[in-house]
């Protein structure tokens, strides 16, 4: 039995900045996230809007940025371009509004990556989540182990 279920490696893709692939800096790491347009219907037939989740940090004062998707058919992977902000300069991400939590979200969408055969999946929000209630009611407490998925230091 694996400690992580396996669809979690691809849900996580490397961030980076700069236009030029031969010098981009990959400087973080993000989560594809899934919110379900109608939670009525059944999960096989849910329509999602998908983001990435990263931190503040890494969007802030970037007009653009690119995440790295593995393919489903080949060895190679292949840097997408997410523009971070409108025409007229108002960003598209949206941060956590408290100053010291450093989240941001950005929309992206999914048909780009799935007509390119790229290979990735989403945390479910309502079936991959808990809230602090519920952990605590399962009995997760400090000292628990915990995984950690993403792209330190810039290795990718």
């Amino acid at each position: 039995m694996a400690l992580l279920p396996p669809f979690f490696l691809d849900t996580v893709v490397a961030i980076g900045a700069g236009d030029d692939s031969a010098t981009r800096k990959w400087i973080g790491t993000g989560f594809i996230i899934g919110k379900a347009v109608d939670v009525a219907i059944e999960i096989a037939k849910r329509q999602y809007a998908i983001y990435i989740v990263t931190n503040k940090h890494v969007v802030k004062d970037q007009a653009k940025l690119y995440a790295k998707f593995n393919s489903a058919n080949d060895p190679l992977s292949k840097d997408y371009a997410i523009d971070l902000k409108k025409p007229d300069g108002t960003p598209i991400w949206v941060g956590h509004p408290n100053p010291n939590v450093d989240v941001a979200v950005i929309r992206i969408d999914p048909n780009i990556l799935k007509n390119e055969g790229r290979l990735f999946q989403f945390f479910q929000l309502e079936n991959h989540s808990s809230t602090k209630q519920e952990l605590k009611s399962c009995g997760t407490t400090e000292g628990d182990r915990v995984f950690v998925l993403g792209f330190p230091m810039g290795l990718v």
